[in-house]
Formats: C-alpha cells, sequence, structure tokens
C-alpha cells in the first residue's frame, strides 16, 4: 500500500472514530445527526455538553457557526436549533425543588456572565480550555480583550463583567 493511500485511511478512520465518539455522547432526538455530522467536524461535543442555552441564545451561536463555514440549509438550522435548546437548553427547576438559598444564589452578573461563556467563549473553546486558564481579573480583561480583537464582540462593559466573574470562578493560584 502506497504511503498516499495509507495517510488517507489513517485520516478517514481517524474521522470516521471521532464521530462515532462523539455521537455516543449525544441525547438521541431529531437533529442528532446534523450536530454529529456538521458541528462535530470543526470542534467536539465537548464545547456543546456544558451549554444550557435557549433557543434564542443558540441562534446567533449557530449563525456564527454559518459564517464560519458551517453549511446548514434553513430547514437544518432550525431543526439543529431545536435539538440544541431541546437537549441544551436551560434547566428548568423541579416543582418540588426549593428555592436556592440566599448565599449559594448566581447573582444577575452572574447569569450573564455564563451566558457570555456559553454563547461567547465556547462557541470557539472548549469549557476546559477555560477552565485552566488561570488569570488574574487583569489578566482575563487582556485576554477578553484579544478575543475582541478575534470578534467576540464585548462591551467594555461585558468585559468587565465577565473578567470578574472568570477571576472569581477560575481563581489564579
Amino acid at each position: 500500500m502506497g504511503m498516499a493511500r495509507l495517510l488517507t485511511l489513517l485520516v478517514v478512520t481517524a474521522v470516521a472514530g471521532s464521530l462515532a465518539v462523539a455521537a455516543q455522547d449525544l441525547p438521541e432526538g431529531e437533529g442528532k445527526a446534523l450536530v454529529v455530522q456538521r458541528c462535530s467536524s470543526c470542534h467536539g461535543v465537548d464545547s456543546i455538553l456544558p451549554l444550557k442555552l435557549s433557543r434564542e441564545e443558540w441562534a446567533p451561536v449557530v449563525t456564527r457557526m454559518l459564517d464560519y463555514g458551517a453549511f446548514l440549509d434553513e430547514k437544518e438550522t432550525a431543526t439543529t436549533l431545536d435539538y440544541l435548546s431541546a437537549h441544551f437548553g436551560p434547566a428548568k427547576p423541579a416543582e418540588s425543588s426549593p428555592a436556592p438559598a440566599a448565599a449559594g444564589a448566581a447573582t444577575e452578573a452572574d447569569k450573564t456572565a455564563q451566558r457570555y461563556l456559553g454563547g461567547v467563549c465556547v462557541s470557539c473553546h472548549a469549557a476546559d480550555v477555560i477552565e485552566t486558564a488561570l488569570a488574574t481579573k487583569a489578566g482575563w480583561v487582556d485576554i477578553l480583550n484579544n478575543m475582541n480583537g478575534k470578534g467576540a464582540g464585548l462591551s467594555d462593559a461585558d468585559v468587565d463583567l465577565l473578567a470578574d466573574y472568570l477571576a472569581r470562578t477560575y481563581l489564579a493560584q
């Protein structure tokens, strides 16, 4: 077998294997195949799994991926948004669950920061990349401003809010 054929076989096997692993990690439902085929071709499903976005919050993420070159027609886009929001939408509190204690409750600023993480940051970076950065607030401001230079689209107030949250959540040692 020639070197070119062997290399091609290895690449095809690796891609097929990664798609099979991706497929195992996602819940069943209409749209799963689209997410595996179209989304997993550029990034792992690990960037999708931790997100809890509404359909309205998923829409700009999917649009951004289309701008990056993903291909979905209108019907496929709607199916993908339905799938993502159904399986990776905001958690619905159980009716019998008590309200969280005031000390442990997330502030509105924290909830906003979490939405930015899910909608902006994780659209390009796996969650572990963010969690292991471990920067001070000033360091996060620099990182976020750098990401703005690459199209993140955060306002100065958003950068400050998100940097504060990240510095508190992922403390630099």
